[in-house]
């Protein structure tokens, strides 16, 4: 057997380029219909290519789950058995540290979680936090920390570029629009003296 990048090849099975694709989309299909058990023929119904090398590749996969029996493949998420919106608050509620979860994990669950989180997160019993790797992770409320109002006054009188240097020294994420908002600050500001300046040079022609 040849290994190549995340493919164990063998002899007479297709490459791992030929299989790399088919996998993708092996998994983009899966994610979105997680309950289908499918057979080799199955997957040529609903319009998705099936090799051999396909096969042996799903059956080694850490997120599929191969029917010697009934010769089926079913996607495996990371959390099994959610089905409603209550689930995914018993999920949450039950786990032991505040890390979150991971969002691209918890979204290929069930079909329709997508729906149920976007209203828990209306509804204010979760937040979505993206940290420094643009990964999303999934709060449930009583994890956070509800901070006192005069910090929050505190927070807001702290200078811009101070929080920015702070955020950057920490390796922490600084929101995308914070340069723009300090760009245009400081073109008003340029604005505002010029404006200054010409008054006050035509107070003293006068």
């Amino acid at each position: 057997a040849e290994y190549m990048g995340a493919f164990e090849v063998s002899e007479g099975m297709s490459s791992a380029a030929e299989v790399g694709p088919l996998l993708v989309k092996a998994l983009d299909y899966f994610r979105n219909h997680p309950s289908e058990e499918l057979t080799a023929e199955q997957f040529e119904e609903r319009g998705l290519v099936f090799s051999q090398g396909l096969g042996v590749q799903l059956q080694k996969h850490d997120k599929f789950i191969y029917d010697q029996s009934k010769k089926t493949y079913k996607f495996c998420p990371r959390y099994r058995g959610l089905t409603n919106r209550d689930d995914i608050m018993k999920l949450l509620q039950n786990r032991n540290e505040t890390a979150g979860i991971k969002l691209d994990e918890l979204s290929e669950s069930y079909t329709g979680v997508t729906a149920d989180i976007e209203e828990l997160k209306r509804d204010g019993q979760i937040i979505l936090i993206e940290n420094s790797r643009t990964e999303t992770r999934v709060f449930e409320d009583s994890h956070l920390i509800h901070i006192d109002d005069r910090f929050k006054t505190q927070w807001s009188e702290i200078p811009l570029t101070d929080m920015i240097q702070k955020l950057e020294q920490h390796d922490l994420p600084v929101v995308n629009q914070l340069p723009k908002v300090l760009q245009r600050a400081e073109t008003n500001k340029s604005k505002t003296n010029t404006k200054r300046q010409r008054n006050r040079t035509n107070t003293h022609l006068d």
